[in-house]
């Protein structure tokens, strides 16, 4: 938590951002307590925590991987793993995770009732079970895919009187969107993610397999992948099925959980589908759960050493390799001035504002962005009315004289189709402030920079 008011970062500058704003911004404008995009449940319990700013929504991310570490603790205690401790510190290994912490994003929360949903099913608790994962989709929309392995998972134990608790988080905001929208099947109907191919393009079916070092680290992941493998060899152990505990709830549920998870991702990028960016962050709502398989991976990759002490030897040696390495600053591990330091595109952003504050001390008569780290310089309200996206550029709407557009060579491209020739091209629009700027401050030679321009509405 100390690093919550040290840090200068916001992991990164777009969703991170979005989600604070949308958090942060509910309580003047409540239609974002049923955005699709925002995620509801994540908007409902994060608003309180916003109004204290970005710090607010950091220490609430903490209190989630908190909570998280410890719920896949009890969940390995349950199922009577070696050293069930370890779920703690292995969380807290994984660095994208780690980094989550101090961002906006819904992946840690996603993670949490996730693992909350495991340990009450570990804890034989299994109806509150099915009634966590039932407000899972209004977290990410991946939790539409989970709640099919939660019904396998009933199906499978035997529990099939809990099926219809899988469908009350769904049966609640339905109400709710009738109530506000006139629309009972506005989940679907005004989901974010509908349509057809993705404006992201698409790739390989194995690219987050491929990736997975990115979300874990290179400590992490062997053992990961070890216990990943063990539970593969596990599906196929007839003995198992003799094993109530183990089989449904930690092959089904953690292993299940995982690669349906994987599977979705992997199948939406590859396809181009659900507007689907193929960003390996998202792997990290599956951190406590991976935990889990972590300390199996370990149990695992010593389990041939015959000699007690040896194999106690061995496994504190690789236990201090996943712990120390992250401290490191080596390949895929946290560094301080990149992790924790100013990003480009904030230094960048605040120059930006600097020069709106300069020219327009009263703020502009309308302003034109699709950037969320200029509102967040400029302590905007970006669902304001007078702020607007450059999808009104695209469509031609009439803006009026002295509108600030504040163009990107990111997000404004790639979400809106507008570039920065068609603005210089364009009679309408003069050109007063044009910046770049690496959007890794400690590589500046690297070939991965943000451009800014800005262009006032002319008479």
């Amino acid at each position: 938590m100390i690093l919550a008011f040290k840090t200068q970062n916001t992991y990164d500058t777009g969703d991170s951002i979005q989600h604070y704003l949308c958090s942060r911004y509910a309580l003047a404008h409540p239609e974002l307590f049923l955005d699709s995009w925002a995620k509801p449940l994540f908007v409902l319990l994060t608003v309180l925590p916003s109004q204290a700013g970005f710090v607010g929504i950091m220490l609430f991310q903490c209190l989630v991987a908190a909570l998280s570490a410890h719920l896949a603790f009890r969940v390995a205690v349950q199922l009577r793993m070696p050293a069930p401790w370890l779920a703690v510190p292995f969380t807290y290994a994984a660095p994208d995770y780690f980094l989550m912490q101090f961002s906006g994003l819904t992946e840690p929360l996603f993670g949490l009732v996730l693992i909350l949903g495991v340990a009450l099913a570990a804890h034989n608790r299994v109806g509150w079970s099915a009634l966590v994962l039932s407000w899972l989709p209004f977290v990410r929309a991946e939790g539409f895919v989970l709640l099919i392995v939660w019904v396998v998972y009933l199906l499978v134990s035997r529990n099939m009187r809990w099926l219809a608790m899988l469908a009350i988080g769904f049966s609640v905001y339905s109400v709710a969107g009738w109530l506000a929208f006139d629309e009972l099947g506005w989940v679907f109907g005004r989901n974010a993610y509908r349509g057809g191919q993705s404006s992201y393009g698409h790739g390989n079916w194995f690219d987050y397999i491929v990736h997975l070092q990115g979300w874990l680290g290179w400590a992490l992941l062997p053992l990961f992948v070890a216990g990943m493998v063990w539970g593969a060899v596990a599906w196929l152990r007839p003995a198992w099925r003799h094993r109530p505990a183990q089989w449904t709830t930690e092959l089904l549920l953690v292993y299940g959980s995982i690669v349906a998870y994987i599977t979705a991702h992997s199948t939406f990028w590859a396809l181009g589908i659900f507007k689907s960016y193929g960003m390996t962050r998202v792997l990290a709502a599956l951190t406590p759960l991976a935990a889990i398989v972590a300390i199996s991976g370990l149990a695992v990759l010593t389990g041939w050493l015959k000699r007690p002490e040896v194999r106690q030897r061995v496994q504190i040696a690789l236990v201090a390799v996943v712990l120390i390495y992250p401290l490191t600053g080596l390949n895929l591990a946290l560094r301080w001035r990149r992790d924790f330091g100013p990003q480009g595109e904030l230094v960048l952003n605040h120059q930006v504002a600097d020069w709106i504050h300069h020219n327009y001390p009263a703020g502009p008569p309308a302003l034109v962005t699709t950037m969320p780290a200029l509102h967040f310089v400029l302590g905007t309200d970006p669902f304001a009315n007078y702020i607007h996206r450059f999808d009104v550029v695209a469509a031609q709407q009439p803006l009026p004289a002295g509108t600030v557009l504040v163009w990107d060579s990111r997000i404004a491209v790639v979400d809106d189709g507008v570039t920065l020739t068609q603005l210089r091209s364009n009679p309408q629009y003069a050109l007063k402030w044009q910046r770049g700027i690496p959007r890794n401050l400690t590589k500046p030679h690297a070939n991965d920079s943000t451009h800014v321009a800005v262009f006032v509405q002319r008479p």
